[in-house]
């Protein structure tokens, strides 16, 4: 059962900051801007496809772990050819095979519908003498470890945008402009540590993808966006950056001071550069969002230096350190963080996972407690899948019994264990077979992942959607909010908040589409066990972004849903 798709408040905030209409169709065009005209992709019919755009510096040499500069090297007589993707930033080899790995990688690509092609030349009135698109911007997931903007081509959201309509005030089409973006992840973008923390060198990767949001917000219209009307989403761990980045527009709209950091600011007269934040999977609050313990911090950092022959940070030391940290060549940095055999983790007392994670750093993150800060009063909906636990309790390859599997949930995850244990102490009886109804599978298993669920994604979800919708997480606001915010009030704009929605995802994807493509379940694993996941963590992006229709085993119920999904 399809219970509330993500599209669905696509359309609803598109449409809360107001309708657009489609403009008359107009052969591809080039497009103009201060760094040169741009030559699209048109090989797909009806959608211009600029790809690969930079919209920072490269990230080289002393700019490594910086600020993102903006990207000033254009000329604006050059012709660029946008017709092929930017390589991903730095990361796991496994994420080469599309495009290459780099760390000249900040890029952006754009998607528009081919009608709607606009004169980047104001009239004399200064207004385009076409109608501008609202503009929906997606930020991706993987654990702020790793992900590229490649892996979501938004060309079919777009054309599938062409059928979005609304009865009553504009039954016309209303198309979207469509971003994706890559960021900093990984030890580039979210390593921290003491050394990074005395040097302003944290939480680059959300530091990126708000310069690419200042970009957009200058340069948009040329390519038929509007940039009074850009929505940003994200799942997973870029749903959690979503958010970050809602709580940032509340910190600049506050902030009288004057900064020189070059991802602030650049938006409207209260410094917002967006108009509404879609989260999926993801969210203030959720217990999968953690900080990295400063002494795990620096002890990788400390294993990183040795292994790379760079000197200690520690008595006075850490300029001298950073700099050999800036000077080691990429390949030598990705053979050393992203290979367990490397001398990093033969010299650690135990494997220590890249720690990455949002760091206080007195201005994108004030406190530990930074999903309790205030966030800006603008549209927002927040949801998850039916079956969340699933990523995090890992789907059982031949955990016997309720101890075996709950000694692997608790290693994964560190709840308490009585909580957990309570649950796992009771008959099958006592606690019925589950929400899946798979007689192979025992009983530990559904409670268990149930649980997670609920505490990783599930309880912040409902907090949260009642936090905004009552604008207790306002600036300024020192109204107490109990964990009583419920999906119930979701669409319901109380005294001072702002419009808030929430969603379940809980169609079921079928085996062979999904598993096997962003699972990533070893060949071994049995069919029955996979099955188990239920509506895993990321189960509705395929039908989000469309891409299902070029899966060579999508049957026909598959594409209906998805042409349902993006059309609503």
């Amino acid at each position: 059962m399809l219970l509330f798709v993500m599209p669905v408040f696509t359309s609803q905030l598109l449409l809360l900051i107001s309708p657009a209409a489609l403009c008359q169709a107009l052969p591809p065009l080039p497009v103009l801007t201060p760094q040169g005209t741009y030559h699209p992709n048109t090989s797909i019919p009806g959608v211009d496809q600029f790809l690969g755009i930079p919209y920072a510096e490269p990230p080289l040499g002393a700019l490594r772990f910086a600020d993102p500069q903006p990207y000033t090297s254009g000329d604006p007589s050059q012709q660029i050819d946008a017709t092929s993707y930017g390589p991903a930033c730095l990361q796991d080899r496994a994420f080469e095979a599309a495009n290459g790995l780099s760390e000249d990688c900040l890029t952006l690509n754009i998607y528009r519908p081919t009608a709607a092609a606009v004169n980047p030349t104001p009239n004399t009135t200064g207004s385009s003498p076409f109608p501008l698109l609202p503009v929906l911007i997606y930020i991706y997931g993987g654990a702020n470890i790793g992900g590229q903007s490649q892996h979501y081509t938004a060309s079919n959201l777009v054309l599938h945008s062409l059928n979005l309509l609304h009865p009553t005030t504009n039954p016309k089409p209303q198309p979207i402009l469509a971003v994706t973006l890559n960021y900093r992840t990984g030890g580039l973008g979210f390593l921290s540590n003491t050394l990074f923390a005395r040097n302003n060198l944290l939480n680059a990767g959300l530091k990126d993808q708000r310069l690419a949001l200042r970009w957009l917000r200058a340069n948009v219209a040329a390519f038929g966006g509007d940039p009074g009307r850009m929505v940003i989403f994200g799942q997973s761990a870029g749903s959690f950056d979503v958010w970050m980045q809602v709580r940032y527009e509340a910190y600049v709209s506050a902030s009288s001071s004057t900064t020189t950091n070059s991802s602030v600011g650049g938006g409207d007269e209260n410094g917002r550069l967006f108009s509404g934040a879609i989260m999926e999977s993801g969210g203030p609050g959720s217990l999968a969002l953690r900080g990295v313990r400063p002494e795990e911090g620096d002890r990788f950092l400390e294993g990183s230096l040795r292994a790379l022959g760079c000197p200690s940070a520690k008595n006075g030391a850490g300029q001298e350190a950073l700099a050999c940290l800036r000077g080691v060549g990429a390949e030598e940095l990705m053979r050393v963080w992203y290979n367990s055999s490397s001398e990093l983790y033969n010299t650690l007392d135990e494997f220590v996972q890249l720690p990455v994670g949002f760091g206080i750093d007195g201005e994108w993150v004030k406190s530990e407690n930074y999903w309790d800060e205030a966030a800006a009063q603008i549209p927002m909906m927040i949801g998850d899948t039916l079956n969340e636990g699933s990523l995090y309790g890992r789907v059982p390859t031949g955990l016997a019994t309720n101890e075996t599997y709950l000694a692997q949930v608790v290693a994964n995850l560190n709840l308490a264990r009585p909580v957990l244990s309570t649950y796992y102490n009771h008959t099958a009886a006592e606690n019925g077979r589950g929400f899946d109804a798979d007689p192979t599978a025992p009983d530990s298993y559904y409670i268990g992942e149930a649980v997670l669920g609920d505490a990783v994604q599930d309880i912040p979800r409902r907090i949260n959607l009642g936090r905004h919708a009552s604008g207790a997480d306002a600036p300024n606001n020192t109204t107490t909010t109990t964990a009583g915010g419920s999906c119930g009030g979701a669409g319901k704009q109380a005294a001072g908040g702002a419009k808030t929605w929430g969603y379940r995802w809980s169609q079921k994807p079928r085996l062979s589409l999904f598993n096997e493509r962003f699972y990533g379940f070893p060949p071994d694993v049995p069919d029955a066990n996979k099955i188990r996941a239920g509506v895993l963590h990321a189960s509705e992006l395929g039908s989000v972004f469309g891409d299902i229709y070029g899966w060579p085993d999508a049957v026909e119920q598959d594409k209906q849903l998805a042409s349902l999904v993006q059309s609503m």
